[in-house]
């Protein structure tokens, strides 16, 4: 992000940021394209603050929940790779921000069982939005590194059963998803 040293020398801007981020000035608005592009600034901007968000980590994490929530209900104009992003901040915020693991557990916890509630009630054959919810676990997890993931290896390693014998079931590549998985 090219502003990103700005953010570095004057972070009371950071809150204000945020909160356009978060709002139908961004990821919510009803513009498709606005919505995505927004999404997609979100997640870099995120990347290159990382350290100077600590005080923010909790409004981030909430506020990506919100548009999870919301995304996943269809009541925003995020596309399926939008949603991803969100997934992914909070992964990144998971790692980056050093929480306690049984927090990251319960999160994590969360999601899965998110994702497979979401997985479970897809009618017929319709492989690609399961892949969908697929990627959206593979972004959440990517970010986690061996350190954390070890804290919460017993709900990973099912989660990895779950999600490699779906990804079985309708012939997508394993490695694909477990990639993350194997930590």
């Amino acid at each position: 992000m090219k502003f990103a040293n700005y953010f570095v020398q004057v972070p009371e801007a950071i809150p204000l940021v945020l909160q356009n981020f978060m709002s139908d000035k961004g990821v919510l608005s009803s513009w498709n394209k606005l919505a995505s592009r927004s999404s997609f600034f979100l997640l870099r901007f995120i990347d290159r603050l990382r350290p100077q968000l600590g005080e923010y980590a909790e409004l981030i994490f909430e506020k990506s929940e919100e548009v999870i929530q919301l995304a996943e209900t269809g009541q925003t104009k995020l596309l399926s790779n939008d949603i991803e992003n969100f997934y992914e901040i909070i992964g990144s915020l998971l790692e980056g921000f050093q929480m306690d693991p049984s927090k990251v557990k319960d999160i994590l916890s969360r999601y899965f069982n998110l994702i497979n509630s979401k997985i479970d009630s897809i009618s017929g054959e319709n492989y690609e939005l399961v892949i969908d919810y697929i990627r959206r676990i593979n972004m959440l997890l990517k970010s986690i590194k061996e350190k954390t993931a070890s804290q919460s290896k017993e709900l990973l390693l099912h989660m990895s059963g779950v999600f490699s014998t779906i990804c079985i079931q309708i012939k997508y590549p394993v490695h694909e998803y477990t990639v993350y998985l194997q930590k």
